[in-house]
């Protein structure tokens, strides 16, 4: 990933303060406060956890009216996972709240278990090291889809290097493990050998909608894809994963987190609504117009009028 110019650098950590001031949905990290550099974090990440018991559940807030929101550039891609897009920081600008991860990390660096989606991530052995996720029933998509274990196997199968069909951005910690869904809601990793930070695997936005993948590639079950498919089918998932998300359309990109994108999303701004099947507390602002500023000057004045 190209390390973000000092300028840039400065704009996004201002901009993301500004984004957390405004958004108000459930708490802000400062730029970097889940580990990515430069990245302002995700909005419901200033977690405390559930009563001491390492989990988070976004908390309730007052409803309010629209905010607006300056940002460097404009929205570019849903899949920040690839590595054309990776190196994009305004698009987690965006992303930050309509995508969900299996965890949040607190003020101090600590991964709590996203618990509004998940009844539990844990090791469920050592020796060999596997990892169980347990996904609540009747999540969702914003278009009414199941958010389940076909959205990690398809993470898992991306991001794991045993195909050369996808183009993630990086395949650290899944290229060691294999990936299984039990049933829908039970997805396992097996490692070949121990991985500390397995908790990092599936941040950052990369849970996708399977579903949408299967509908526009004609893939009847995603989690049949293996290394060992046709080449055909992996070739059709693979080409969609890198770049059938790429630009904007709201009919092939539905949110797992608190707000939703509005069909008014231009190239210009980024229209927010609040998603009527998030699984937690709703966010806060009724809208969340995000709009591309490059000048950091001329983004404090916009704002401050």
């Amino acid at each position: 990933m190209t390390a973000p110019s000092r300028r840039n650098r400065s704009l996004l950590n201002l901009l993301a303060g500004l984004a957390c001031l405004a958004v108000v949905t459930t708490g802000c990290l400062p730029a970097g406060g889940t580990g990515r550099p430069d990245v302002g974090a995700p909005a419901n990440t200033q977690a405390r956890g559930d009563e001491g018991n390492g989990s988070y559940r976004a908390p309730r807030v007052p409803p309010g009216p629209a905010v607006f929101v300056a940002h460097g550039a404009p929205f570019t891609g849903y899949n920040n996972a690839t590595v054309q897009m990776n190196s994009d920081p305004d698009n987690d600008v965006v992303l930050n709240q309509v995508l969900a991860d299996p965890f949040v990390v607190d003020g101090n660096g600590k991964f709590l278990l996203n618990s509004d989606l998940l009844v539990s991530a844990e090791l469920t052995s050592k020796d060999p090291q596997v990892v169980t996720y347990k996904i609540k029933p009747n999540v969702r998509w914003s278009d009414g889809a199941p958010w389940d274990c076909s959205d990690f196997y398809l993470a898992w199968l991306a991001g794991s290097g045993t195909t050369t069909y996808f183009t993630p951005a990086t395949t650290r910690g899944l290229d060691r493990a294999t990936g299984e869904c039990r049933d829908k809601n039970t997805f396992v990793e097996t490692y070949r050998s121990p991985y500390a930070d397995w908790r990092e695997n599936y941040m950052h936005h990369v849970i996708l909608p399977a579903h949408v993948l299967a509908r526009q590639t004609g893939i009847a079950d995603v989690t049949a894809l293996s290394a060992t498919s046709a080449p055909a089918d992996l070739k059709r998932a693979g080409d969609f994963w890198n770049s059938g998300w790429n630009g904007f359309n709201a009919a092939t990109m539905p949110a797992s987190g608190p707000y939703q994108f509005d069909s008014s999303t231009t190239d210009e701004h980024t229209v927010l609504i609040r998603n009527t099947d998030w699984a937690g507390n709703p966010g806060g602002p009724a809208t969340i117009v995000l709009r591309s500023v490059p000048d950091a000057a001329a983004a404090v004045r916009g704002l401050a009028s």
